[in-house]
């Protein structure tokens, strides 16, 4: 993969922000059920390529059935969500990675 691969991503990242805190400003106004079922979850793991690679499948096919663009029994009351998966060597403020 080249560096061009992740041009797109600054994009998808920066609208990633936006809808965040589009959903903290408003959370409010959500029904009892959405506060409560809604998330936000933060994990420091320690993989290898092979087991990052494997993991990242493994949450694309949990997650693809559920897609607006390929899902056709969604419930009447079922709304769109937003979720994304981001996993990445950390870099420390020194830009060194971890």
């Amino acid at each position: 993969m080249t560096f061009a691969r992740w041009v797109p991503v600054a994009s998808s990242a920066a609208n990633d922000h936006v809808l965040t805190q589009r959903f903290l400003d408003t959370i409010g106004q959500l029904s009892a059920d959405w506060q409560k079922t809604s998330g936000m979850n933060t994990y420091a793991l320690r993989v290898t390529p092979g087991e990052l690679a494997e993991l990242s499948r493994t949450i694309d096919d949990l997650l693809m059935p559920y897609r607006t663009t390929v899902r056709t029994d969604a419930p009447p009351d079922a709304q769109p969500i937003h979720a994304s998966w981001r996993a990445f060597p950390r870099v420390e403020a020194d830009g060194k990675v971890s």
